[in-house]
């Protein structure tokens, strides 16, 4: 019996391809993404501790520059005190005279006050204004740093609000000491927050949100970028508690994943930091890894948009091939099979015969044809009308169809009233027995018309030829043996089979 179910298993290929595209589709995009995220990743690693440098040298360079004006004041103002009394109109016209020079020597554009705070902690002189307000200054850090250790020769103040002017600044500060080494105040150099920012601005990259932060030996803020984040944070508030880890670290720059311990994106930070030579500070920068893939999302977005229009391409590709198959199967099929009662045709007859004669012939197991024509199939024509006479073809074709249950066993319709079965392997026994369960079941068949009207019974005539197949004639032999012995059975009456009298007993 033809295979029609070739449809249904082309149909299963195609999707198994169409999956194993798909498949290989998204893991090549998958594997592609992968490779660029750790690469982005690294590349951010590396963006942060870059950064961190920057604001690192510029914060560095502005301590520097300000440790050397103040140098400069300290020594004029000790020649003063070598000589007699330090005014402060005295200490006013040094700073200012110092600051200025210097500032014009390095070309810098960094404007904060240097600033004079006597042995009790009060301001005694500045810069910009004379004279100056008695601001009390014991309570800054530098101040008390300088005070307490007469060894310490010069120290960062944490970044505050100025009382002179308001802004965020943080100080450098050098003690003034007489020729007795006697404690006589402190010089400090403002350097403000908004100065740095302007530096840094020059070499930070803007596309991208980034934090640095700066942190003096002690523990303290020194820098916060952007500068807004200062009015948030206060002198000590974020959380950079990756600090420790930073200063910990074997080398001086690096970047690395905080927390170290995997969690959730949008917690973690990608963490640059630099460790700096001369002031011990420890600046970081960092961003969070949230923001990084979101970036490499959208950049993302072409690779995967072109993945997108792939699959659906491929998808579009494989309905319509499955489409143009299935038109091609069911023509195909439909060339194979009787439009009205869907058996094989004798199209199909001749093209599974030869294949059922091979393998008779190959296996020499015995081969049965039976031979099927519907007793007065005009009177009943005549009598139902085509219409009628196409309902009991149709009944009796399922009723053949259904008596023979092996996968090699075919039946089809040989034309007209007339059937045909080839029935590989089978003994004449088993034909036999076959072709009594035909007749019987057709025999029970209630046939009714299109308006439910009950049609009379109706019977078949089977002529069984059997034999071992020698040649790939006896095929066509055992055909017409099957066709004369069913001639034999209707003129013996009808509803009956007749064995071919040249079939193996």
């Amino acid at each position: 019996m033809r295979d029609f179910s070739i449809k249904n298993k082309a149909s299963r290929l195609i999707f198994t391809l169409y999956t194993v595209m798909v498949m290989t589709l998204l893991g090549s995009l998958g594997v592609s993404l992968y490779q660029s995220w750790q690469l982005r990743l690294q590349s951010s690693q590396n963006e942060m501790a870059r950064q961190a440098g920057i604001g690192n040298f510029i914060i560095e360079h502005a301590s520097i520059n300000a440790a050397k004006a103040l140098g400069n004041a300290q020594q004029s103002l000790q020649k003063i005190m070598a000589g007699g009394t330090l005014s402060p109109q005295q200490v006013h016209e040094v700073l200012q005279y110092c600051l200025q020079e210097h500032n014009a020597f390095i070309n810098s554009d960094y404007r904060g006050l240097m600033l004079f705070i006597d042995a009790k902690g009060l301001l005694q002189a500045r810069t910009d204004s004379f004279p100056s307000e008695h601001f009390d200054f014991s309570d800054r850090i530098y101040f008390q740093h300088l005070h307490k250790n007469p060894e310490l020769e010069i120290t960062i103040g944490p970044l505050v609000r100025a009382q002179t002017t308001g802004e965020w600044v943080f100080h450098v500060a050098i003690p003034l000491r007489d020729a007795k080494k006697a404690f006589r105040g402190v010089l400090a150099q403002q350097i403000r927050l908004t100065d740095i920012a302007q530096d840094m601005g020059r070499y930070i990259d803007h596309s991208r949100p980034v934090q640095i932060v700066t942190q003096t030996l002690d523990g303290h803020l020194a820098l916060v970028y952007p500068p807004q984040l200062a009015t948030q944070i206060g002198t000590r508030g974020i959380d950079i508690s990756y600090a420790d880890f930073a200063r910990r670290s074997s080398t001086p720059q690096d970047a690395f994943l905080w927390p170290t311990t995997p969690s959730s994106a949008s917690q973690r930070l990608v963490v640059g930091y630099e460790v700096s030579e001369h002031f011990h500070f420890l600046t970081t920068a960092h961003r969070t890894l949230a923001s990084i893939l979101i970036g490499f999302i959208e950049e993302s977005l072409f690779l995967i948009s072109i993945t997108v229009v792939a699959l659906l391409l491929l998808s579009l590709m494989v309905v319509r091939l499955n489409r143009v198959y299935d038109q091609f199967a069911d023509a195909l099929h439909d060339s194979y099979s009787d439009a009205l009662t869907q058996l094989p045709n004798r199209r199909a007859l001749q093209d599974m015969f030869p294949r059922l004669l091979r393998e008779g012939m190959r296996s020499q197991q015995p081969l049965s044809v039976l031979f099927i024509d519907i007793d007065k199939f005009k009177s009943f024509n005549d009598d139902y009308g085509h219409d009628g006479g196409d309902i009991a073809l149709k009944a009796v074709a399922q009723v053949l169809q259904g008596c023979v249950k092996r996968p090699l066993d075919f039946v089809c319709r040989w034309g007209g009233e007339e059937f045909l079965a080839i029935l590989p392997h089978t003994a004449l026994q088993a034909a036999t027995l076959i072709a009594k369960d035909m007749l019987e079941t057709v025999r029970q068949l209630e046939l009714c018309d299109e308006q439910g009207r009950a049609m009379r019974q109706v019977s078949i005539s089977i002529g069984i030829a059997n034999t071992a197949l020698m040649t790939d004639h006896d095929g066509e032999r055992l055909i017409n043996d099957a066709d004369h012995a069913m001639q034999a059975a209707k003129k013996a009456g009808r509803d009956q089979y007749v064995i071919a009298r040249t079939s193996d007993s």
